[in-house]
């Protein structure tokens, strides 16, 4: 279920990049962020029930980030939320991917360890973007394009398909 978790995040963090870019109407990223990160969580929560490794469990907790984080996008959608306090979130989010990269390179996973460092600059893009002045928001966007596609949904059929095994 994690790679499933992989592509469907990457799917929507493109579209939080690719709508926005174009100037479509936001409620359409409420409604998908909604949808995905409800069953991101579920997926999340099945996860950890069934892990018995450490580091099986840990990756299924840092999976609830992203299920979290399109739950939290969501609402601010909806309910018309400051999105100075998703950027404040995201640092959280940030702090715990990285602290999840550095557990994994130690432990001697190094390319699950790389690729939750990848995902800690998705995450510190939009802190930076969100939190910071408007002037940031376009490279925010185009991050979350690029991230989008390449490190979260590419990442995601490549470990789906046995490519990458993790």
């Amino acid at each position: 279920m994690f790679e499933v978790s992989l592509i469907l995040f990457g799917v929507t963090i493109f579209l939080n990049g690719f709508i926005p870019i174009y100037k479509w109407d936001k409620r359409n990223l409420g409604v998908i962020n909604t949808i995905i990160g409800i069953v991101i969580l579920i997926f999340s929560i099945q996860g950890i029930m069934v892990a018995t490794v450490l580091g099986d469990r840990l990756l299924y907790f840092g999976t609830l980030l992203f299920g979290l984080t399109n739950l939290y996008l969501a609402s601010g959608i909806f309910l018309n939320i400051n999105c100075r306090s998703f950027g404040v979130f995201c640092m959280f989010c940030l702090i715990s991917a990285f602290s999840l990269s550095c557990y994994y390179i130690w432990s001697g996973a190094t390319l699950i360890g790389t690729l939750w460092l990848i995902w800690a600059t998705l995450w510190a893009f939009a802190f930076i973007g969100f939190t910071a002045d408007k002037d940031f928001m376009i490279g925010t966007y185009i991050m979350f394009l690029i991230q989008g596609a390449f490190a979260l949904f590419g990442i995601g059929l490549l470990v789906l398909f046995k490519v990458i095994l993790i």
